[in-house]
């Protein structure tokens, strides 16, 4: 066992993690066939599981933490350890990866390896149950099901009417028999598909674009990696090597570059459905990423923030509110002020700066900051007829007659692409400005408009 180790970071747990190893037979009485020995009649499916140990080796004790469970399916005639790049990243960064043995002969059957993939996944989640097991009380239960090429496809196919995973990832995924195109039909966890423009194996045109636009997920990923190849998601082949060879694949990436850029994709994906990290980081990062094209259907909207504000005035000094209303994201919502105040409607403020982050039930956070000046620009809504609006410190300012409350208000930019919309409830309004250099604004209530200079 080669030693490896790195930072690891995981809610309640920062280590130094190196990798541990333990074989596992699994046994399944209702079936024939498989790998391995041992486990009473029936199919066994034997697994090398890899885990963050305090110690590299085989059969050290894991480290201290509950980590999520990958299980990752071979391609075909491919080895577990062709995978090695995979758990070499993964099980460091706090992960227990899993990779069946089965299957990997020149006639695999397809609905096999699937049923061992989800048997794993599911044996080792109630491993972390057993107080007999080595992986008692270190098993955050949450499974993702994973594959590469036939393993990617069969991944699918475990993944088809299957509660107990979290998410399902595919790897140059190759369309089985049974269908994993048809089986995405049934499948409703989030899911990535990852695909190599180059890949003449499996053409993605063949095999993982209609395996995505099948998937009934909610939540989905497809992504082309400009230049990628099919072989190369995995540590050198000889007989995968050969295929692509000779299939003509047209690679331009080399192999190091294709697994960096998985892995760049991969994480946060994980990260968002196994460790409950924020999805909106999986989203920023493909957007980030030049090499790479890609679509998304998800259902989480980012959160964003907004404000009815009334700042105090020399009548009232310390009569200044915020009613602060939360867009997108999942609720609940929590909410942390600068000044101690946990709730979303901050009353009784004097003058100052008040900031706020929420954060949602998915980790996702957003933030804004108003500062409330002493008001002289109005003392009562009766005293003018038309709305009155100002800039000051990041943020606008608009004071409302009785008219023109309850009437809808968008702000543009000079170019006139609308930048915010919605109703005044109240008397005023406080609109945090993006930062930057300053900006000429048009905000408009129906029939009334101003233009505004605003300084960030």
């Amino acid at each position: 066992m080669r030693q490896f180790f790195r930072l690891v970071s995981f809610p309640g747990f920062i280590a130094f993690a190196q990798i541990g190893h333990r074989t596992f037979v699994f046994n399944d009485p209702t079936r024939s066939g498989g790998f391995g020995s041992g486990g009473g009649p029936g199919r066994q499916i034997q697994t090398e599981i890899y885990y963050p140990a305090a110690q590299s080796g085989d059969n050290t004790p894991i480290q201290s933490g509950a980590f999520p469970v990958v299980v990752i399916g071979h391609g075909f005639l491919m080895p577990w350890s062709a995978y090695q790049n995979l758990w070499e990243q993964l099980v460091p960064a706090g992960y227990i990866v899993a990779l069946p043995r089965t299957e990997s002969g020149f006639s695999p059957s397809h609905r096999d390896f699937a049923l061992d993939l989800r048997l794993v996944g599911e044996r080792l989640l109630a491993e972390g149950q057993n107080p007999s097991s080595p992986f008692y009380g270190r098993i955050y239960p949450r499974l993702a099901l994973m594959g590469h090429s036939m393993g990617g496809g069969c991944a699918i196919l475990a993944a088809a009417n299957f509660s107990g995973a979290h998410c399902v990832v595919g790897l140059a995924a190759a369309n089985t028999h049974p269908s994993a195109i048809q089986a995405a039909a049934q499948v409703t966890l989030p899911t990535l598909i990852i695909a190599g423009s180059g890949d003449s194996v499996t053409p993605p045109s063949q095999h993982q674009l209609p395996i995505y636009n099948n998937l009934a997920a909610a939540c989905k990923a497809y992504v082309s990696l400009t230049g990628g190849g099919h072989c190369y998601f995995a540590n050198p082949d000889a007989a995968c090597d050969f295929g692509e060879n000779s299939a003509g694949s047209t690679v331009t990436l080399t192999r190091a570059q294709q697994q960096a850029l998985t892995l760049q994709i991969l994480r946060p994906f994980l990260e968002a459905y196994l460790k409950d990290s924020c999805p909106t980081r999986f989203m920023d990062t493909l957007a980030g990423l030049p090499s790479v094209t890609y679509l998304i259907t998800c259902a989480y909207l980012r959160l964003s923030l907004s404000a009815q504000v009334s700042p105090p005035t020399p009548e009232n000094p310390t009569g200044g509110n915020i009613s602060l209303s939360v867009q997108g994201g999942q609720p609940p919502y929590q909410y942390t002020w600068s000044h101690g105040f946990t709730g979303p409607n901050p009353t009784n403020l004097g003058p100052g700066t008040y900031r706020v982050v929420v954060r949602d039930a998915r980790g996702c956070t957003a933030e804004t900051t108003f500062t409330l000046n002493l008001s002289t620009f109005l003392r009562s809504p009766s005293s003018y007829s038309t709305p009155r609006a100002f800039c000051s410190a990041g943020s606008l300012y608009l004071e409302l007659p009785a008219p023109y409350i309850g009437r809808r208000w968008r702000l543009l930019d000079t170019a006139g692409r609308l930048l915010a919309e919605g109703y005044t409830y109240g008397p005023h309004l406080t609109l945090p400005l993006p930062s930057g250099p300053p900006v000429l604004y048009l905000l408009t209530i129906e029939d009334w408009q101003t233009r505004l200079f605003c300084p960030p």
